[in-house]
């Protein structure tokens, strides 16, 4: 372990550390952490600085980038802590380098990367699982659900997570999810989304290293 860098900015009641996420993490203890909540930039979706994490030549350096980093994030996390990833599926860039207009927030990047070589324009980067989700579609039409009522239903069945935590951006969509509450899956329910998504062996050795 490093010696831990000086703050950045601190008070009496927080301190914020500047630098590589998994940099800054190899500095603190093992066990020292409580909860981790997180939202890595997604794929080829940003340009910010270089070096930065998403803009990897492959979603696959990509993916092992954020393991090398989330490794530590294991190591420091205290046995009764949480982790909360938020990171979802994007599209590959279909322009030359999108530029902010003059009503600009000065927060936002100057401009997005370019398309991928690899990719063509509008690819759906995890469009590799398109059949599984073909099978959840069709399993959530057999319970008349809507497939993201079912998703968040399932994560309230299980019994390790204590909040869900959703995002919905209208009145309507916060209304359309409380129907979550009311669906309940039986074991035979709960045994198909296992094998249409069959989870790893172990946790969380499978998922850090």
């Amino acid at each position: 372990m490093s010696a831990i860098r000086e703050p950045y900015w601190s008070d009496e009641h927080a301190a914020i550390y500047h630098g590589d996420a998994r940099e800054v993490l190899a500095e603190r203890p093992a066990g020292s952490v409580d909860c981790i909540i997180t939202s890595p930039p997604y794929w080829g979706l940003r340009h910010y600085c270089e070096g930065q994490y998403g803009q990897e030549p492959t979603p696959e350096t990509y993916v092992e980038n954020l393991r090398a980093t989330f490794a530590e994030a294991r190591r420091v996390l205290a046995d009764d802590g949480t982790c909360w990833l938020n990171l979802g599926d994007v599209y590959a860039a279909n322009s030359d380098g999108w530029a902010r207009g003059a009503a600009f927030n000065p927060r936002q990047p100057s401009a997005r990367p370019k398309a991928r070589l690899a990719l063509p324009p509008k690819n759906l980067l995890g469009d590799r699982h398109r059949d599984k989700i073909e099978q959840y579609e069709a399993f959530c039409d057999e319970l008349g659900e809507d497939p993201a009522n079912v998703g968040l239903a399932w994560l309230l069945h299980q019994k390790v997570v204590t909040a869900p935590i959703i995002g919905p951006r209208t009145l309507d969509q916060l209304d359309g999810t409380t129907r979550a509450l009311e669906i309940k899956l039986d074991e035979k329910a709960l045994a198909r989304l296992d094998e249409i998504f069959p989870g790893f062996k172990t946790a969380p050795e499978e998922y850090a290293w």
